[in-house]
């Protein structure tokens, strides 16, 4: 059944695609060049989007980080592993937030890790999404700093 509500995901892209028409034509209307609308506009999606996913991956994480054990399990998860309180939901999702923004800036202070199979498999999973974000920025960077005076 939970399933079919990730389809919602779908309607992100609506909101993505209004936002940027909306800041089009408040930036259009005050005088700006539409190379420069253009680049600022991806750079607030940009953001948004960097905001949306690590809120998505950090309710992933939370979800790892409920999934019961029985007894005569061997493996606990993180939640009890780092000894939180499994009813308090804010500071699980705090630390959740932090543990993948720690991970998708490849900070990794270490402190923090998985500690059953599935949450392993999620961390190498999340480890690759750096190395592909990190050279998109970086030439999205390069691009606005070496084209700044072409308008």
């Amino acid at each position: 059944m939970y399933a079919f509500k990730l389809t919602r995901f779908v309607h992100t892209n609506r909101l993505f695609r209004l936002l940027s028409t909306i800041m089009n034509k408040f930036l259009l209307s005050r005088g700006y060049n539409v190379m420069k609308v253009r680049d600022y506009v991806d750079l607030v999606l940009l953001f948004l989007f960097v905001f949306f996913a690590t809120h998505i991956l950090a309710c992933i994480w939370c979800y790892f980080g409920r999934i019961p054990y029985t007894a005569d399990d061997k493996d606990v998860n993180w939640v009890q592993y780092g000894g939180f309180d499994p009813t308090d939901f804010t500071s699980i999702y705090i630390f959740s937030v932090y543990f993948i923004l720690q991970t998708l800036t490849t900070v990794g202070y270490g402190d923090h890790t998985g500690s059953t199979k599935y949450e392993y498999i999620f961390c190498m999973i999340l480890e690759v999404f750096p190395i592909i974000s990190k050279i998109y920025i970086v030439h999205w960077f390069e691009f606005l700093l070496f084209l700044d005076g072409q308008y």
